[in-house]
C-alpha cells in the first residue's frame, strides 16, 4: 500500500507531535507546526493522535493513491481536490486506487495535514517519526519530499486485532 508524489510543491513533510527527549543533544522537539489539526486529521482516520502524517506547506501536493486509503485533511492553505472533485477539510473520505489528489491555493491558512488510516511509514529516529531538515533525519530520507518519491503506509491498526 503505497502512496506516489506526483508534484511536490511548496514543501511537504513527514511529521508527527515531535521528538521529545533530545533537547540535551541539540535536537528540537520538532513535529507539526499545528499539532491540533495534525491531531485532528489523525483521529478522524482512526490513527493514534501522534502518528505519522503529511504536514502540506501552502498548495502545489500533487499524489496519487496506489491503493484505496482512508485519508482525512486539517488545517488550511489549501483546497484539495481527489479526480478534480473537491473533498471537505475535516472529514473522512475514502480514496480509490489510482486516485488523484492535488492541493491548489486558498486564501487563509498556510498549513494543512493528510492523515492516512495506519500512518506513514518512515523509519522511527529518537523516538519520532518527524522530519528535521537541519540534520536531515527522520521522515523520508530526512528531506521534503520529490516527485517520484513512494510512500508506504503502515498497516491500519483495528480496536479487533488488540482483543
Amino acid at each position: 500500500m503505497s502512496i506516489r508524489i506526483v508534484r511536490s510543491g511548496l514543501q511537504v513533510t513527514v511529521q508527527d507531535l515531535g521528538r521529545y527527549g533530545s533537547q540535551d543533544l541539540g535536537v528540537p522537539v520538532g513535529g507539526a507546526m499545528d499539532d491540533w489539526s495534525a491531531r485532528l486529521a489523525n483521529l478522524l482516520v482512526g490513527n493514534a493522535p501522534g502518528e505519522a502524517l503529511l504536514e502540506v506547506t501552502l498548495h502545489g501536493l500533487a499524489l496519487l493513491f496506489e491503493s484505496q486509503h482512508l485519508v482525512a485533511v486539517t488545517g488550511g492553505g489549501a483546497v484539495v481536490k481527489v479526480n478534480d472533485e473537491e473533498v471537505p477539510m475535516g472529514r473522512t473520505i475514502v480514496a480509490k486506487p489510482w486516485s488523484a489528489m492535488r492541493f491548489h491555493p486558498h486564501r487563509r491558512g498556510m498549513r494543512s495535514y493528510l492523515a492516512i488510516a495506519g500512518g506513514i511509514d518512515v523509519p522511527t529516529i529518537m523516538g519520532s517519526r518527524s522530519t528535521y531538515m537541519p540534520a536531515r533525519i527522520g521522515g523520508h530520507q530526512g528531506r521534503p519530499l520529490e516527485e517520484g518519491d513512494l510512500l508506504a503506509v503502515r498497516k491500519q491498526r483495528s480496536a479487533l486485532s488488540d482483543a
